[in-house]
């Protein structure tokens, strides 16, 4: 079947560095997970979670969030307001899409380091219509295999990091989102500009956490 209902997280885990490190760490890289299909057997995926090569220090992460957090997301934004008001408070879109109504949908896409992408609707006056928070597990599991990636951009926005698969077959698109119990991101492999596989992994910025705290 196509559809996934079930996605296990994944566990990243360290490999030993040889003279095509520098390549390979620009590559996401299979390991071993999950997907279960509805009313089918489970499935062994081939995505292993991402080892970001140029993570910075967490600490250094969090104060650039922290000084932009005044504008990070809607606050007390409302249906009737006008773009001038959604502008004042969040800036400038990361994208912009004219709804065949005549009206518009403003995108925030507060990645690569932010966990959310907010969605603002507003009808052909220019006022607020909708607001969402698009990087929810209901939208990933919403993710099934053979959507194209047009697909994907539309359910999930802009991904956070965009990378070469393994071994140079495809790319993958992950998704840090907000997830309160274990440090995790979403990530979908497209392959022919199709998704191939779509799981949790663990989210390599938690490495840098748990290095600077000494756990």
């Amino acid at each position: 079947m196509n559809r996934f209902t079930t996605m296990r997280p994944m566990r990243a885990s360290s490999e030993p560095s040889d003279r095509d490190g520098d390549r390979r760490a620009k590559r996401a890289r299979p390991g071993r997970a999950v997907l279960i299909a509805r009313g089918d057997a489970s499935e062994d995926a081939t995505m292993r979670p991402l080892r970001a090569s140029n993570a910075k220090p967490f600490a250094a992460l969090m104060l650039i969030l922290l000084g932009g957090c005044a504008g990070y997301g809607p606050g007390n934004l409302a249906p009737g307001q006008g773009e001038a008001d959604v502008r004042a408070r969040m800036g400038e879109p990361t994208d912009r899409l004219v709804l065949p109504s005549g009206g518009s949908r403003l995108e925030y896409a507060r990645g690569p380091m932010g966990a959310h992408t907010y969605r603002i609707e507003l009808d052909a006056a220019g006022r607020v219509q909708r607001i969402d928070q698009v990087l929810t597990e209901a939208n990933f599991a919403g993710v099934r295999r053979g959507e194209t990636k047009v697909d994907v951009r539309e359910r999930l926005g802009r991904p956070a990091e965009q990378r070469t698969g393994w071994r140079g077959v495809g790319e993958v698109w992950s998704y840090r989102y907000d997830y309160r119990f274990e440090c995790r991101w979403f990530q979908v492999w497209l392959v022919e500009d199709r998704v191939r596989e779509a799981s949790y992994a663990t989210d390599p910025m938690c490495d840098e956490k748990r290095k600077l705290s000494g756990d």
